[in-house]
């Protein structure tokens, strides 16, 4: 498969190149890519949406002292923590595939799973934890959760390649994204840019799909427009993140050229 060739001096850490790898792995896999994207990521999101739904919006209730938050921002901070738990897992999943386009073939799906399952409990530990860090941190100041988002941004691929344990993937992640901190939150802002641009879209198709549908049955709708979106944003968001892992990696320790490997 033909992508733009590098030098073999070309060190530098590139944005676009992120992108270029995450797009030529989808391109290279995409029937393994998005069926694990709709297993590990539109699946349990569609999970979590239902059982939170069949929840009274009072129980979301926050009372902290004289203060009462009402039940919509619980709601927020809980459905973002299960957002970013089930990523964490989807990015675990697909490290796999993304890993294998760079070395110049197609990982089978028996491949990737065996990979995510050797990898699978310590995964969903690190899920919870990027999930309560980053929700904890941005409701105190949002700088703090970017911070914690940007420094744990590759933990889960080096922990599903790897497989050096949770906190030895945090140091990792660390290490591999000390000196391109800008470069990383440039890929992630670009990342919410196409998310909110995805979600917009995705309301917009909900409210026609409203209007033409009334009553049970556009509950089914708006699960399976929710799974769409899922879908579509963990294939993006997972292969690019998977992508940042191994473009942070090659540019710290060195490896085949991504011009070598698709040429």
């Amino acid at each position: 498969m033909a992508a733009v060739a590098m030098g073999r001096d070309d060190r530098r850490m590139s944005v676009g190149r992120v992108f270029e790898r995450a797009f030529s792995a989808i391109r290279y896999n995409p029937l393994v890519i998005v069926g694990l994207s709709v297993l590990f990521g539109a699946v349990p999101a569609m999970a979590v949406q239902y059982v939170i739904t069949q929840i009274p919006s009072y129980a979301f209730v926050i009372t902290v002292g004289s203060l009462v938050l009402p039940g919509f921002v619980a709601l927020f901070l809980v459905q973002w923590f299960f957002s970013l738990a089930i990523g964490v897992l989807v990015l675990g999943a697909l490290t796999r595939p993304v890993l294998a386009a760079h070395e110049g073939r197609r990982a089978r799906i028996g491949e990737a799973l065996a990979a995510l399952g050797a990898t699978l409990f310590p995964l969903i530990v690190l899920g919870m934890l990027t999930g309560i860090a980053t929700v904890i941190a941005s409701t105190l100041l949002i700088v703090p959760g970017i911070i914690v988002y940007l420094l744990w941004a590759v933990a889960a691929p080096a922990l599903a390649d790897e497989r050096d344990g949770v906190f030895l993937a945090l140091s990792r992640s660390q290490e591999l994204t000390e000196g391109a901190r800008w470069k990383t939150l440039a890929v992630v802002l670009i990342l919410v840019a196409i998310s909110m641009v995805l979600t917009l879209l995705t309301g917009l198709l909900a409210v026609l799909v409203r209007s033409l549908l009334f009553g049970p049955n556009f509950e089914i709708w708006r699960l399976g427009l929710l799974g769409l979106l899922s879908t579509v944003v963990n294939v993006i968001w997972g292969t690019v993140q998977a992508s940042l892992f191994v473009e942070l990696r090659q540019w710290k320790e060195g490896g085949p050229n991504l011009g070598e490997v698709f040429a």
